[in-house]
């Protein structure tokens, strides 16, 4: 058994983004790459970054599924979004979490949650 901790960010279905930000488009969509994916669930939170680098990995959910893991090398400000944060790291397309169900999912609207996670490899 294995055991991570994780922030865990949910994100909702393709949608175009708002003004201020310096996407055209943010959320989930089926066919996305694995780095257009990776940009979309990493930028732009409301992070605390003293519990984001206590985390080993980065866990992007949509519809209560993981669809993309990755680590967690450090944070950044995202220009011109004030208090919003970015997680610098890495994602790996092939960690055994992807495709299953969300454990930290629950009905909170917050897409951001922190946790530890358990499963065998």
């Amino acid at each position: 058994m294995t055991t991570i901790d994780v922030v865990r960010i949910k994100i909702a279905k393709e949608q175009h983004a708002a003004p201020e930000d310096s996407r055209d488009l943010i959320g989930y969509r089926d066919d996305l790459s694995t780095d257009e994916l990776w940009k979309r669930g990493r930028e732009a939170w409301r992070l605390r970054a003293e519990k984001v680098l206590a985390c080993d990995y980065l866990v992007i959910a949509h519809q209560g599924v993981i669809r993309l893991v990755g680590t967690i090398e450090g944070v950044r400000k995202i220009e011109g979004r004030g208090e919003r944060l970015g997680i610098i790291g890495q994602p790996d397309p092939t960690h055994p979490l992807i495709g299953r169900p969300d454990p930290l999912d629950n009905s909170s609207q917050n897409p951001i949650s922190y946790g530890r996670i358990e499963f065998n490899e």
